[in-house]
């Protein structure tokens, strides 16, 4: 399980070659309330560099996630999370394979897991939990909110009791 610092803003390299995709898919990103960085390439080679730390991206963040479309050219994808994989100082960093419904196939490792294009931010927030990362938007759930209802507790004192109701929560 991958653990960030409460002050370490989550670092998402994201592999998408058409760049209209690539803008949706940033664009989802800016919806996102927390504090975070998207690294944007274009094609294997640069994801490559940036994940080795080499040349323009020696001082490069070590990703918390990456995001590889399935489209790229020449078995891209395939090549890519091989390298990652064979790389000692990225083991358990998740890699999403991004894919339309039909056309994202399963990878044969059972560490690449599938989100569908485009990417929907509340997809990927629910992918990035279900590998361990405590990402969440607040905005999200502060809209979750759907009820709050505050009762004083003891006449006598000032304390007050605050109950909210959220959205989808079983009550018992």
């Amino acid at each position: 399980m991958i653990c960030l610092k409460r002050q370490q803003q989550p670092e998402i390299l994201l592999v998408q070659q058409n760049p209209v995709e690539a803008g949706a898919s940033l664009y989802e990103f800016s919806k996102w309330s927390e504090k975070h960085r998207v690294t944007s390439v274009p094609d294997v080679e640069t994801a490559q560099s940036f994940l080795a730390q080499r040349g323009v991206y020696r001082r490069a963040p070590r990703p918390d996630m990456v995001l590889i479309d399935n489209d790229l050219p020449k078995n891209g994808a395939e090549a890519l999370i091989a390298s990652i994989h064979d790389s000692e100082s990225l083991k358990g960093v998740p890699v999403f394979l991004m894919g339309d419904r039909v056309e994202c196939p399963r990878h044969s490792s059972s560490d690449v897991r599938t989100i569908e294009k485009p990417l929907r931010l509340d997809a990927l927030l629910r992918a990035a939990r279900s590998c361990g990362l405590p990402w969440q938007d607040h905005q999200s759930y502060a809209k979750s909110i759907v009820s709050r209802r505050t009762t004083r507790v003891d006449q006598g004192e000032e304390r007050i009791k605050t109950e909210f109701a959220f959205a989808g929560a079983r009550s018992g």
